[in-house]
């Protein structure tokens, strides 16, 4: 559990650090899954089978792990979902789905 806290953190370092300050990492452990796709723009995991559930929400979903790259290379590269290999990726990911949504 402390590994996971600490990786938290740093994503909330990065994503402030790169000028991304409207998320939520905390509280959406403490909701049904449902209620928190329902306020999403972005959904980000290693992998996850809650990738799919997003898609039902049309929210873009960005995988973060060499595993869940394999196991959903074939909609990587057909662009359902996004991979990032690091950080800057992730920050870029989102600031260029923000950029072509709001217009």
């Amino acid at each position: 559990m402390a590994c996971q806290i600490n990786s938290l953190e740093t994503i909330r370092e990065t994503l402030h650090d790169h000028g991304v300050n409207n998320f939520e990492i905390d509280e959406v452990n403490q909701q049904p899954l449902y209620a928190t796709l329902e306020r999403a723009d972005f959904h980000i995991t290693n992998w996850s089978t809650t990738l799919i559930e997003a898609l039902i929400f049309d929210i873009p979903s960005i995988i973060v792990s060499s595993q869940g790259r394999d196991i959903y290379n074939e909609e990587i590269e057909q662009g359902v979902f996004a991979y990032a290999e690091n950080s800057s990726v992730i920050v870029k990911l989102i600031k260029d789905r923000w950029k072509s949504v709001v217009k």
